[in-house]
C-alpha cells in the first residue's frame, strides 16, 4: 500500500483513487487517434472529469493531519496532465458539417 492510515476502508479509498488517477493520466497520454482507435479518442476527451470526482473523493477522505502530502508531488501534475489533454482532445476534435 502507498497509503497507510491507519483505517482500512480509508486506505482502500485512497489507495484506490490514487492508483485509478496514476492509471487515467497514462491512458490520456497515449495517441489513440494515431494508433486509429478514434472513437477512443473521442471517449477519452471527457477525461477530466472522472479524474476530477476520483480527485474530490481522495481530497474528501484523506485525514487533515497530515500536513506534508508527498502524494501531491505526483497527483499536481497529473491533474495538470489530464486536463491538458482533454482541452487538447476537445479542440481537435472534428466537428459534423
Amino acid at each position: 500500500m502507498l497509503i497507510d492510515i491507519q483505517d482500512p476502508l480509508r486506505n482502500f479509498i485512497l489507495n484506490g483513487c490514487f492508483y485509478a488517477i496514476i492509471l487515467l493520466t497514462l491512458i490520456s497520454l497515449v495517441p489513440w487517434k494515431s494508433l486509429g482507435a478514434e472513437h477512443v479518442s473521442r471517449m477519452l476527451s471527457w477525461l477530466a472529469f472522472p479524474v476530477l470526482g476520483l480527485a474530490i473523493l481522495y481530497e474528501s477522505v484523506m485525514p487533515s493531519r497530515f500536513d506534508i502530502r508527498i502524494d501531491l508531488i505526483l497527483l499536481l501534475p497529473a491533474y495538470a496532465l489530464v486536463v491538458a489533454t482533454s482541452i487538447v482532445r476537445w479542440r481537435t476534435r472534428r466537428r459534423p458539417t
